[in-house]
């Protein structure tokens, strides 16, 4: 009889054990109006297009403009926000770029990773260089395997970037997946952990060295999954209108996600998917999943990046605001 009541025992701990990774968000109600704390960034020496996406990357303010018929790159100082200089030179030609990808960079080589999509290729741009010669002519750092494609990822050496990776399952289809992408070999690996509910799956990602964690958050489920670097499964949070029904009718989480110490921050639209859908505000997780608050801006958001240096975000906007930053000391 104790041996039946010590297995009920294990078999109940276990169970406890495995209902931990699964956090059911009731409502995310601890808005905070941020709007007014948003400071412009004015740009004067470069025409930017729409669908800006910033990047930091050391001392710099790096702005892709894919809707670009010329660079498709500027370089700003990330102190006075003044121009520096462009790259990425639209076109067909050698060292040109003809579908603009993914912007990276390589800390320790002080280079801007640029991939085109078209060219199956990561173009690498000395940062050094490119402050003497605004014609400085990029390498091929990696090339991509033409079917296994990482459409976004963080970059953290030539060994290892995690991110995005998008297979072909048919002329018109496609399965995305999280996987480690080997830059110097070629190698990808995808990740163990699949959501078992979820058939469609369409994520942004972000990554925390420091933490040893990723983040995957869904577009059309309310989900957010957290796992190690490995893919084992911390956390599995659902908002409040989880459902894992495939549809395209609602749009939850989008765009980007980034970390923030040991906060995540991530765009949250929770709302009908349309022409005019966009995010405005920020949801603000810790590290195991647990919501803390929303902050709230009043606009459009399109893109965002995180200033370790200086503890702010840098968004595009989709309105008469096009660049702002927002602190995040006192926020956070």
């Amino acid at each position: 009889m104790k041996k039946w009541y010590l297995f009920i025992l294990i078999v109940c701990c276990f169970a406890c054990a495995e209902n931990e990774t699964e956090k059911y968000q009731s409502k995310c109600d601890n808005v905070v109006y941020v709007g007014e704390e948003l400071t412009e960034i004015v740009i004067n020496d470069v025409l930017l297009n729409m669908y800006v996406k910033p990047y930091i990357f050391g001392d710099y303010l790096v702005v892709l403009d894919p809707m670009s018929n010329d660079k498709l790159i500027h370089i700003f100082d990330n102190d006075s926000f003044g121009y520096i200089t462009s790259t990425g030179q639209l076109g067909r030609g050698p060292g040109e770029i003809t579908n603009v990808g993914e912007v990276q960079y390589d800390k320790t080589n002080n280079e801007l990773l640029v991939t085109d999509a078209s060219r199956y290729c990561v173009f690498a741009y000395s940062v050094d260089s490119l402050m003497s010669d605004p014609l400085h002519f990029p390498y091929i750092k990696a090339t991509l395997d033409e079917k296994l494609h990482m459409s976004h990822y963080a970059y953290i050496n030539d060994t290892l970037s995690i991110g995005r990776l998008i297979e072909p399952t048919s002329n018109y289809t496609f399965r995305e997946y999280i996987a480690k992408w080997n830059m110097a070999n070629g190698k990808i690996e995808k990740m163990p952990y699949e959501h078992p509910d979820i058939e469609n799956k369409r994520v942004v990602s972000a990554v925390s060295v420091e933490h040893g964690l990723y983040v995957e958050c869904y577009n059309y489920h309310d989900l957010m999954t957290i796992c190690t670097l490995d893919g084992e499964l911390k956390y599995n949070i659902y908002g409040s209108k989880w459902d894992a029904t495939n549809s395209r009718d609602m749009l939850y989480y989008g765009f980007d996600a980034v970390f923030r110490g040991d906060k995540i921050l991530v765009p949250y639209f929770g709302k009908s998917n349309d022409d005019d859908a966009y995010p405005t505000s920020f949801l603000v997780f810790n590290i195991n999943g647990d919501y803390i608050k929303t902050l709230e801006t009043g606009r459009s958001i399109e893109y965002f990046c995180y200033d370790e240096e200086n503890d702010r975000v840098i968004i595009s906007f989709n309105n008469k605001i096009q660049l702002a930053y927002l602190n995040l000391s006192g926020l956070l």
